[in-house]
């Protein structure tokens, strides 16, 4: 992804972990390559887990997630994503995949960003850089 992306794939220890950081307003270019790379782990694998880190979230740009790619994605989410763990979602995100977690056939769960480490035994796996650069303080 670009230096300037407002989402920052991690790399993580086990290759069917899919780690990214979500930052500022989340834009339509951002989304399609995030989607991409899904799509292509859909491809490889059978079944992934993915961890979501919203640091410094200010939303998304009006139909960020309305592309062929994305819509695709989430299609195929739904067949192959075993764990879905999001740190630090948005009050009315985490409400929504709680609640989605309770119908869809997909391990979701929501972590306050104080137990981040939570969510990635949760996924099973480790940042190779454990760098915390997305660990901002608050303004």
């Amino acid at each position: 992804m670009p230096e300037h992306a407002t989402i920052t794939r991690l790399q993580v220890d086990e290759p069917t972990v899919f780690a990214f950081v979500i930052c500022a307003e989340v834009s339509r270019d951002d989304m399609k390559t995030m989607a991409k790379i899904m799509n292509s782990a859909f491809d490889t694998y059978e079944s992934v887990s993915m961890l979501l880190i919203f640091a410094d979230y200010d939303g998304s740009e009006t139909g960020a997630g309305l592309n062929a790619e994305t819509l695709k994605s989430q299609i195929r989410s739904l067949r192959h994503v075993e764990k879905y763990a999001v740190v630090g979602a948005p009050p009315a995100a985490a409400g929504l995949i709680n609640a989605m977690g309770a119908l869809i056939p997909v391990d979701a769960r929501t972590f306050d960003a104080a137990d981040e480490e939570e969510a990635w035994r949760f996924v099973g796996a480790r940042p190779l850089n454990p760098d915390r650069s997305h660990h901002r303080s608050p303004a």
